[in-house]
């Protein structure tokens, strides 16, 4: 129900409004919001949880995401019950899935806005990183977009992508994906058999397995 950053926190609310819990489908943010991460449309810093009020009638958030790490950068993803995306907060390294908005332009947006490239697919599973964000779709497709240039998109290459792309290196391509967490700097997806894959930077073992 809840997930946190460096910098900010997110939480759902319960059906009462005030309380973490299921049946509702406020969420809350406080933290630090010079890039709006905390999705209320402005960039002030709160030292005490507030609700958003930016997602609409009837729109339910079932899972959060916050992002960020030491390089003072921060983002949010906000999963709703009809397996749609949104995302804000810092834009730069095309960790919000929107691509781009203009000639090389990435944004920092304010306010959580739908990732177009999920239209048409039912996204079950989000997971921001500190400068790259992950997602599952209902199919078991693992789809990464950020900056890659520790290889922690699983792309086989250390490109950024802007917008959502289905990983398809490695053989994780022919897995059936349930989950996926992200690190500052790797990546981890749990498959419907229960193996862990890992990619990106494998410092002091994290990626689970020894260098070859």
């Amino acid at each position: 129900y809840c997930s946190v950053s460096p910098e900010h926190s997110l939480t759902r609310l319960g059906g009462d409004g005030a309380k973490i819990g299921p049946g509702g489908s406020g969420i809350a943010s406080w933290g630090v919001g010079r890039r709006g991460q905390l999705g209320n449309g402005e960039r002030d810093d709160l030292p005490d949880p507030k609700r958003l009020l930016q997602f609409g009638y009837d729109i339910r958030i079932v899972q959060v995401a916050a992002g960020g790490g030491l390089v003072r950068l921060a983002h949010s993803l906000f999963l709703t019950s009809a397996g749609r995306v949104l995302s804000c907060g810092n834009g730069g390294y095309g960790q919000l899935g929107h691509g781009y908005s203009g000639p090389a332009q990435l944004p920092d947006y304010v306010k959580p806005k739908y990732i177009s490239a999920f239209n048409g697919m039912h996204i079950t599973c989000v997971s921001a990183g500190e400068i790259h964000s992950a997602a599952v779709n209902s199919d078991g497709d693992l789809m990464t977009f950020g900056d890659g240039f520790l290889g922690m998109l699983g792309h086989a290459d250390k490109q950024p992508q802007v917008s959502p792309k289905q990983v398809e290196k490695g053989g994780l391509e022919d897995e059936c994906v349930m989950s996926v967490s992200c690190g500052c700097r790797h990546t981890l997806a749990v498959t419907e058999e229960g193996e862990v894959w890992s990619m990106g930077l494998g410092h002091f073992g994290v990626l689970g397995r020894s260098f070859t």
